[in-house]
C-alpha cells in the first residue's frame, strides 16, 4: 500500500513523499502486517516517510512537506 501510493504521487507530482497519514485502524493494520514497524522511527527507517496518525482519516495518503515534522514539533 505505501510504496503504491508513494509510487502514484511521486508519478503526479515529480517528489517522493515524505509524509504519511493514517488512522489509528490503519496503522494497527500496518503492524500486523508488517511486524518490523513497531513505531515512527522504524517506519522512517524502512519507507523514508514520517508518520502522522488522526482519526479523521478517512483513507491512507501521501504528502510532502518542505519542514519535517519531527524537526517542526
Amino acid at each position: 500500500m505505501i510504496y503504491r501510493l508513494a509510487n502514484q504521487f511521486e508519478q503526479k507530482h515529480g517528489v517522493r513523499p515524505n509524509l504519511l497519514y493514517l488512522s489509528p485502524q490503519h496503522l494497527e493494520r500496518l503492524k500486523s502486517e508488517c511486524p518490523e514497524v513497531v513505531d515512527q522511527n522504524t517506519l522512517y527507517h524502512f519507507f523514508k516517510i514520517e508518520l502522522v496518525v488522526g482519526r479523521d482519516v478517512i483513507h491512507p495518503h501521501v504528502a510532502w512537506s518542505s519542514t519535517a515534522l519531527k524537526r517542526a514539533v
